[in-house]
């Protein structure tokens, strides 16, 4: 017989990627359950009817988020009307706050169960305003122990049972992978990260590429991975890693998906800020950390000036710097090519140093822990 349905959000490629391991989960402990949702393919492969495709819909900041928002105000009012026309028993969140907070307060007034996954922003350590979020939701689940000490004190039913990060990452051994791939394991293997998105790779893969070849000419043998997450940014680093190739003696290769193998492959990765940074902490890899955008988001970025310290996660996970980061201009190849070297030279403290960062995280079966707390107090 067919079981509760479930309504699922997640807006980006982290949220699609940990929203179909909890899917997965909570359909081993509930095989009656059933979903629909906004997602990405992951989410699909898990068995998630998605009514809307969200593939695409990343954006860093005020100037990629305004392109974005005419198409989600027309995406949030026909997921509105399903939510009305099929009432789901709740609504599992994940991330995605600008849209989903709004789909947190909809689900509200029509009475329906809610459960934030990954809640927005929550890897800042400041408390921040979190009373809304609380009156939002019935359960929190948090993947850092400050934020859910953060919402208890807001008064949300919030919970902490390590980072999921730590059940999903589960790479290929490094023999096995060298040897698919073509790569030496004897000579040093460079992972570049240029981002998921086109905006990000479009900005950041030059001067990685121009780092890279700085970095071949002072160590030979060395060899590049790029993981490719989409198939846009495939075709696009394919062309110019056929044209690397033709006039460097370090090979680069791509690779389609497989993020986790490359990283726990490579010794060291040259890393655009966000959820890949984390992946590559617990998979113990030193890194360098970069974002460069466009001049608008340059200016964004200088009027609207951070106030964390940090926007590695690595970073944030030690309150203290721990990876370097380099942020627009400071991102030069000459800077890259020369902290590289470095760290390929000595890994051993950037690995300890991460190690202990990465404790703080707990340790596996944050996933199932999850889905018994939804199937024991949220589906009865």
């Amino acid at each position: 017989m067919n079981g509760p349905r479930l309504g699922i959000v997640a807006g980006e490629a982290s949220g699609d990627l940990h929203g179909a391991a909890l899917v997965a989960e909570l359909k081993r402990q509930r095989p009656d359950l059933r979903f629909i949702g906004i997602g990405g393919r992951r989410l699909r492969e898990a068995g998630v009817d998605i009514r809307f495709d969200s593939t695409g819909w990343g954006a860093i900041g005020i100037v990629e988020s305004l392109r974005l928002i005419p198409g989600l105000l027309r995406i949030f009012a026909r997921w509105k009307r399903v939510l009305r026309a099929e009432k789901p028993a709740g609504l599992i969140l994940i991330d995605f706050g600008a849209f989903n907070i709004r789909v947190a307060r909809f689900a509200r007034e029509e009475g329906l169960r809610v459960f934030y996954y990954f809640p927005p922003g929550s890897w800042r350590r400041q408390p921040g305003r979190l009373e809304e979020l609380a009156a939002l939701t019935d359960i929190v689940v948090t993947p850092f122990p400050w934020h859910a000490r953060h919402l208890k004190e807001a008064g949300a039913n919030a919970h902490f049972f390590g980072h999921p990060a730590l059940d999903v990452i589960r790479p290929a051994s490094k023999e096995d992978f060298c040897r698919e791939t073509g790569l030496n394991r004897s000579h040093p293997i460079v992972a570049l990260l240029p981002g998921s998105r086109i905006a990000e790779v479009s900005h950041t893969l030059e001067v990685m590429l121009r780092a890279a070849a700085l970095i071949g000419r002072q160590i030979p043998g060395v060899q590049y991975l790029v993981p490719a997450s989409s198939h846009l940014a495939l075709t696009k680093l394919r062309r110019q890693a056929d044209a690397w190739n033709r006039r460097e003696a370090s090979p680069i290769h791509i690779v389609e998906g497989r993020a986790h193998d490359c990283l726990n492959a490579a010794g060291l990765a040259i890393i655009v800020s966000g959820t890949a940074t984390l992946e590559a902490a617990v998979l113990n890899t030193p890194m360098i950390i970069i974002y460069r955008g466009s001049w608008l988001m340059e200016l964004e970025y200088k009027i609207r000036k951070p106030k964390f310290d940090h926007v590695g996660m690595p970073n944030i996970l030690a309150d203290q710097r721990i990876c370097p980061e380099l942020i627009q201009h400071e991102a030069t190849p000459e800077r890259i090519a020369e902290l590289a070297v470095e760290l390929l030279g000595d890994p051993t403290r950037a690995q300890a140093a991460l190690k202990d960062a990465v404790a703080c995280l707990g340790g596996p079966g944050a996933v199932e822990k999850t889905a018994r707390l939804l199937v024991q107090e949220w589906l009865i």
